[in-house]
């Protein structure tokens, strides 16, 4: 670790000028309103870059047929996409040395530009996935600055309620994609048109970013905090400028170096595979399991989303208010694995009604949010431990892991549940196909009702005529030649009508067995698909069951955290870090010849 001096640059908290927009570092720590209004600023970042990145799940039964992508092809990019991002979590840790809030402006404005003005152009599945993978890879580094900007403005006894501000962002992000889609897609009936809408969205924030969004000095951030009070002694080392960083390559070697770290983050990320699976694939799963239309399903996904940011908020605050963070995590992993249970029990009885499985999708909201907000606080703190400076590093590997982890999840859906790639690829044209068939054959049936009516009329006219022939002769009436001429034409007209309809009815005669030979060719394509529906739901509950043993496998990792498990071992840790800063402000107020405040 080296120790390198970074002096103020000068009293003022905000750069002026033409450097406002580029030195975004404040050099004193902000006051209590200025230090949410960053929180906020942040989390709203994080909500609109959530939503460009999961608009993708939300329009994939348009998008899918419109370019012609198969469900193979659309989970394959989607792993492979999230490798990219992989790599872009790290790029983040390297770049910190630009400055955290300049990568999240510039991230952000390259994310706004990929969704308002190249996605919504693209016509093939190749450039669709050239352009997503800017926005995947982007997302991959902005998402690591923006959770340690959060880390930056809130102190470790406050750290649960900021992270609860952060991790809204995914489940908010969520719920405008569903939303907004419900919304506006019976009048615009296009995937682009929501990319526009989350493009327009995205010029919004980018303009707040632009103008307020600001750092802490590396000398401030590089440092621990526990509580408000800590901010005299922290100015008071940033001014003498000696703080230790870690910065660049060697950071990682650092950090490396602790496998805990590591194997933390692998824990988190095995424990949100169905929360993945539920970002990318929910209206897929419900809709084939329960045959929910996707409006129904998106609305069961409107209650997962919106009852998240409700838990994660208070998740976020309770953990503080006692400040503890394991329990919380044992707790919201133990509902969650039960919970799952539950739900992955509906997926073969099919008597479990639209309200039951909404009251499920609320308590799987609620147990997630009450394990992954106190983890992401303890995260950051257990980083800290190691040392400060190295958190936007850690939280970096923490986001290349988890997506490698979600990649390797996204390639592994397709083999776990095959079905789907008849359904996803054949359903919707075996679908519009019967349509078809039962429109043409309903036709076929009208137009030959009306052909015997008219048939029946023909022949009632026919005796008609032919009885009043022999009323004549019967009564030995000699018909004039006009009467015989008017009853030639009109046994003409019969003849020729009836002809005509034989026509008719020979031509119906074939197009009912061309439709008959078109169903034949159809039927075999309908059998896979029926079978495929079939087998679908219990393909999906061995997926969820993959994902309870990936919930369990997080529980040991808990024990690896930085935290207690009582609030009387808390409390005692921040009274002895209360007398420690207390002795180094003594001890800097003697070196100085002042006194404290």
């Amino acid at each position: 670790m080296s120790v390198l001096t970074r002096p103020q640059s000068g009293p003022s908290a905000v750069p002026a000028g033409s450097t406002r927009l580029w030195k975004r570092t404040l050099d004193h720590y902000p006051a209590t309103g200025a230090r949410y209004a960053q929180l906020a600023l942040v989390a709203l970042v994080t909500v609109v870059l959530f939503w460009q990145v999961y608009v993708v799940g939300g329009v994939s039964t348009l998008l899918l047929s419109h370019i012609g992508m198969s469900f193979s092809f659309f989970v394959s990019a989607l792993a492979i996409l999230f490798g990219l991002a992989a790599f872009g979590a790290i790029t983040a840790g390297l770049l910190d040395r630009a400055g955290r809030a300049n990568v999240v402006v510039v991230g952000l404005a390259t994310t706004t530009i990929l969704s308002l003005c190249v996605i919504p152009f693209c016509t093939s599945k190749w450039t669709f996935t050239v352009a997503l993978a800017g926005v995947v890879f982007v997302e991959g580094t902005v998402l690591v600055a923006t959770p340690a900007l959060v880390r930056d403005f809130s102190p470790q006894l406050g750290r649960g309620s900021a992270m609860a501000l952060w991790t809204i962002g995914p489940a908010f992000g969520s719920l405008l994609v569903t939303k907004v889609a419900n919304l506006t897609l019976p009048t615009y009936h296009t995937w682009q048109s929501q990319y526009v809408i989350a493009g327009i969205a995205s010029v919004i924030v980018l303009v707040a970013a632009v103008a307020f969004l600001r750092e802490l000095s590396p000398n401030l951030r590089d440092q621990l905090m526990v509580e408000l009070g800590d901010v005299e002694l922290i100015e008071a080392r940033a001014a003498s400028g000696a703080v230790a960083h870690d910065e660049g390559v060697s950071a990682y070697r650092h950090l490396l170096r602790r496998p805990r770290v590591l194997a933390i983050a692998l824990g988190i990320s095995l424990f949100l595979a169905l929360y993945y699976t539920f970002v990318f694939l929910l209206p897929v799963v419900f809709g084939t399991v329960f045959g929910y239309s996707p409006s129904r399903a998106n609305g069961l996904g409107s209650w997962y989303w919106a009852s998240s940011v409700v838990f994660l908020i208070l998740a976020g605050v309770l953990s503080d208010r006692v400040n503890l963070r394991k329990p919380f995590m044992l707790a919201g992993a133990i509902g969650t694995v039960v919970v799952t249970i539950v739900l992955l029990g509906t997926f073969t009885t099919h008597t479990a009604s639209y309200d039951y499985l909404r009251w499920l999708i609320i308590a799987l909201a609620a147990f997630v949010a009450v394990a992954y907000v106190p983890w992401m606080a303890s995260f950051t703190e257990t980083v800290e431990d190691i040392h400060p400076s190295l958190v936007a590093v850690g939280l970096s590997v923490w986001g290349w892991i988890i997506r490698i982890v979600v990649m390797v999840l996204l390639l592994i859906v397709p083999l776990v549940v095959p079905s789907m790639n008849t359904l996803v690829d054949k359903g919707p044209a075996v679908k519009a196909e019967a349509a078809v068939l039962i429109a043409g054959k309903q036709r076929l049936l009208a137009q030959g009702g009306a052909l015997k009516v008219q048939a029946a009329t023909l022949q009632a006219k026919g005796a008609a005529l032919k009885a009043e022939q022999q009323k004549l002769a019967a009564a030995g009436v000699r018909p004039t030649p006009a009467q015989l001429a008017a009853g030639q034409a009109a046994a003409s007209k019969l003849t020729s009508e009836g002809a005509a309809l034989k026509q008719r009815a020979a031509a119906l005669t074939a197009q009912g067995a061309q439709l008959k030979a078109r169903a034949a060719a159809f039927l075999p394509r309908a059998r896979d698909v029926q079978a495929a529906a079939g087998r679908a739901p219990s393909e999906w509950q061995h997926w969820l069951w993959l994902c309870v043993v990936c919930q369990l496998l997080f529980i040991p990792f808990i024990l690896l955290m930085r935290g207690h498990w009582t609030r009387r071992a808390a409390r005692a840790d921040v009274e002895r870090h209360e007398r420690e800063v207390a002795r180094e402000l003594a001890r800097l107020h003697a070196a100085e010849g002042t006194s404290p405040a």
